[in-house]
């Protein structure tokens, strides 16, 4: 108990750091400088009245793996207001198109407990819950004293995180205590959990194995092959600082075996788009840039795709893609489902800690390539690209392991309804 106390007490001295620290981040281009004050709590939207149910899910990845529950909200209870929270300005504009007057997106707040008080204080939520790993002390245990009824949906802990929190047991007993419920991605997952104290445990499965495809236009992706003309062309997708120069070597690399090859590298933080076009520049490659307009010639070495939410697009042309975040620096890897679900051949890095026990079925099932370095990816790739069967065999093996927990998103449905209540049934016209 002490431990919450010595962190509650720091987190209010450490106020005007925070605010300190946010506009940091909006100068870094990290916060919406229009909708800051949500960061502070302060609801920029009235509540609807009724009951409100509220889904914290931190950032593109949380997001995506628990939107089509949000559907199934949607349809089954119509007298629900569905508010989602996040924390980072690229889930925000992915969220923004799909709100209305039922679905409304808000940043969560800091972890100020004033700041998450003003926000529960307006929000009122019956239901809340966190996605994946989302154990913020005080935004838990305030939420949890209003009254909501708390789950930790698709909970995820890495084997560093598990170590840690072994050092403050009593903390984090506490903490997951809160929940009513903590439905684990896997079993490994759920023994972290169960051996920290929390209640309920359930091996649900992970929801991202339920997300659907990405979206894309079928005629833009028409458009692409016939300007493609089977040009190699292989994509760097969602990459982190650090991973664009590496892809831009390996571009190099290949020139001698693949003179017109195509690299697409789409940044999961489109605003560092300038920075990356100076850097590829600089290395004599010949860019040219979506968000200006600029189209793919002959001459184009190097396609940055810093636009959002067309990464469907760039999948279903079914080049190698190399899964950013997991190569360059600590990482912690990103999605590997969703290049799988399109039959892309996959490659990834060894820093895969966010989802480890993805990567290791990727790896039992033969569905992915290691990479490591620049030497071991001009290897993956040149094998990938000089090699259709192989390629594809990658690619088939990923899709078909995309496609295996078919029960994951019914059961967790079935887990969500226990606090949700009777759905609304429509009622049938007589002559139906």
């Amino acid at each position: 108990m002490w431990k919450f106390l010595l962190y509650r007490h720091a987190l209010m001295v450490l106020g005007p750091v925070l605010r300190l620290y946010l506009r940091l981040r909006i100068a870094l281009g990290k916060e919406d400088p229009a909708r800051i004050g949500e960061r502070y709590g302060r609801a920029s939207q009235p509540r609807p009245p009724g009951n409100l149910f509220w889904l914290h899910a931190a950032s593109v990845g949380e997001w995506q793996s628990v939107r089509i529950l949000l559907d199934a909200v949607g349809r089954d209870y119509p007298h629900w207001t569905v508010l989602v929270t996040s924390g980072t300005v690229t889930s925000a504009r992915l969220i923004a198109p799909l709100t209305h007057t039922r679905l409304l997106h808000q940043y969560v707040p800091l972890d100020h407990p004033r700041w998450v008080a003003e926000f529960l204080s307006h929000w009122r939520p019956q239901v809340a819950v966190m996605v994946e790993s989302e154990l913020w002390p005080n935004l838990i245990m305030q939420t949890k004293q209003s009254g909501a009824n708390m789950l930790l949906l698709n909970a995820r802990m890495s084997a560093t995180s598990f170590a840690s929190w072994q050092k403050s047991p009593g903390f984090i007993r506490r903490l997951l205590q809160n929940f009513s419920q903590v439905l684990a991605q896997d079993e490994t997952y759920a023994a972290y959990f169960r051996e920290l104290g929390a209640p309920g445990v359930i091996v649900a499965g992970n929801l991202k194995y339920a997300a659907l495809p990405l979206p894309y236009a079928p005629g833009d992706l028409a458009a692409w092959r016939e300007g493609l003309a089977g040009r190699p062309l292989w994509l760097l997708a969602s990459s982190h600082a650090g991973e664009e120069a590496l892809a831009g070597r390996a571009h190099l690399a290949l020139l001698a075996q693949r003179p017109n090859l195509l690299t697409i590298i789409a940044p999961r933080h489109p605003e560092r788009a300038e920075a990356i076009r100076r850097e590829l520049t600089s290395m004599n490659l010949r860019v040219a840039q979506r968000s200006r307009g600029e189209a793919v010639d002959a001459f184009t070495q190097i396609y940055l795709a810093d636009t959002m939410g067309e990464m469907g697009l760039w999948f279903a042309l079914r080049p190698p893609v190399l899964m950013g975040n997991s190569v360059v620096g600590k990482g912690g890897g990103h999605n590997l489902l969703e290049p799988a679900r399109f039959a892309c051949p996959i490659m990834h890095g060894q820093n895969m800690q966010n989802f480890e026990s993805m990567a290791q079925q990727f790896k039992a099932s033969n569905a992915s390539l290691a990479v490591h370095d620049l030497p071991s990816l001009v290897t993956a790739l040149g094998q990938c690209l000089a090699n259709p069967v192989l390629a594809d065999g990658f690619g088939q093996r990923a899709r078909a392991l995309a496609n295996s927990q078919d029960r994951v998103l019914d059961l967790t449905w079935q887990y969500l309804q226990s606090y949700l209540g009777p759905p609304v049934v429509e009622q049938k016209h007589a002559n139906a």
